[in-house]
C-alpha cells in the first residue's frame, strides 16, 4: 500500500464538484482548506448514483474521515459567499502494481 493524495473539484457556486472515485483507497480522508466563506457538503456512494452526506456543514479548513466502503466522493457547495475553497482527498491505494 501507499499513500496517496488527489485533489477534489470544490464548486465557487451552489452546486455539486466532479465525482472522484475512490473504491481503490483505505484509510480516506479528506482535508477542506483555503480562505472562504461557504459551506461543503462531502457526499458519498456506494452504487455510483444514489448519493448521501458523508460530512456536513463544513464552513472552515478541517479534514473528514470517510468510511472505506464508498465507491465514490464529491463535494457539494451549499452556500458561497467569497474566497477559494479547496479540497484534497487522501487515502492508502490498496492497488498492487
Amino acid at each position: 500500500m501507499r499513500a496517496e493524495f488527489n485533489p477534489l473539484n470544490v464548486p465557487a457556486s451552489v452546486a455539486a464538484g466532479t465525482a472522484y472515485g475512490c473504491a481503490n483507497y483505505t484509510d480516506k480522508w479528506i482535508q477542506v482548506f483555503g480562505t472562504f466563506s461557504a459551506s461543503l457538503d462531502i457526499e458519498g456512494t456506494m452504487n455510483g448514483s444514489d448519493w448521501f452526506k458523508v460530512a456536513t456543514a463544513i464552513t472552515t479548513p478541517s479534514a473528514v474521515q470517510v468510511a472505506p466502503t464508498l465507491m465514490a466522493i464529491r463535494v457539494r457547495t451549499t452556500a458561497f459567499t467569497s474566497g477559494a475553497p479547496r479540497a484534497i482527498l487522501g487515502g492508502l491505494q490498496t492497488r498492487t502494481v
